[in-house]
């Protein structure tokens, strides 16, 4: 934006007083400074018409000088029939069991592959401010329980994914895996808890980039201080079918949080 044709003066109050003359200088003034006001605002007074926040006719911003407050919350329980904000992972079908109000069911109709939801937008990062991560889930199918199924926060929701944190069922034991993985590299424990293919279990992650506390129906089952991804991440359920059709994973709801805003 060009700079203003007139400049700006300050009257001072020795020439707007009962006995002060109108004069050239204090009529010039006043008019210069209506220009000046009129080009900087816009021509023609038309707000900002001359004035774009697009970083190359103002200043532009940087997150840094940004103050942020508040902290940031997802949360779904799927009582309106619908998945308006997320995103169908890789394959499958995703519907809703009218048997269970507010449920849906993730399927994997063909016998490999992953289905699910997710959220490819990413508010969520470990840091200082902490950040929880809750899900209530059923995983099942028609024949044998699935090998494999994960929820938790992700940096991608491309499978397999080089950094996360989430519960993932170990396809030896059954279990359900506690995993903290930062740039490809993880560590795993065992939880000792098996996954049922019958009733919800109620899995919750709570973190911060120092630790990362994993529980299973508010139990706390295991603590993670290594592999702690920082990158930003966001929010998934998945199901594999693993060589049979028919897997699928239920979700009764997602919540996620953080302490502060990114």
């Amino acid at each position: 934006m060009p700079a203003p044709s007139k400049n700006y003066t300050l009257i001072a109050d020795s020439s707007v007083d009962s006995d002060s003359p109108l004069d050239v200088t204090l009529l010039t003034a006043i008019r210069d400074n209506l220009i000046h006001l009129e080009e900087w605002l816009g021509d023609s007074h038309t707000a900002a018409k001359n004035h774009q926040h697009n970083g190359t006719d103002s200043a532009r911003v940087n997150d840094s000088d940004i103050t942020k407050t508040g902290g940031v919350l997802l949360f779904d329980d799927f009582l309106l029939d619908s998945i308006v904000g997320w995103g169908t992972v890789n394959g499958g079908t995703i519907t809703f069991q009218t048997a269970d109000n507010g449920i849906i069911r993730c399927q994997r109709n063909a016998v490999s592959g992953w289905c699910g939801i997710g959220q490819t937008y990413k508010p969520f990062r470990l840091s200082s401010n902490e950040i929880t991560f809750e899900a209530r889930l059923r995983i099942g199918s028609g024949s044998a329980a699935p090998n494999n199924a994960e929820c938790g926060v992700f940096e991608s929701l491309t499978i397999p994914n080089n950094n996360s944190v989430k519960f993932l069922r170990d396809t030896s034991t059954g279990n359900y895996d506690a995993i903290c993985q930062s740039a490809g590299v993880s560590t795993t424990v065992d939880t000792g808890v098996l996954m049922s293919s019958t009733a919800f279990q109620k899995l919750k992650i709570v973190g911060t980039t120092s630790q990362v506390k994993f529980y299973i129906d508010d139990v706390l089952k295991t603590t993670i201080t290594t592999n702690i991804p920082t990158v930003n991440l966001g929010v998934s359920t998945q199901v594999n079918s693993d060589g049979a059709s028919n897997k699928y994973i239920d979700i009764d709801y997602v919540l996620c949080t953080m302490g502060a805003r990114l």
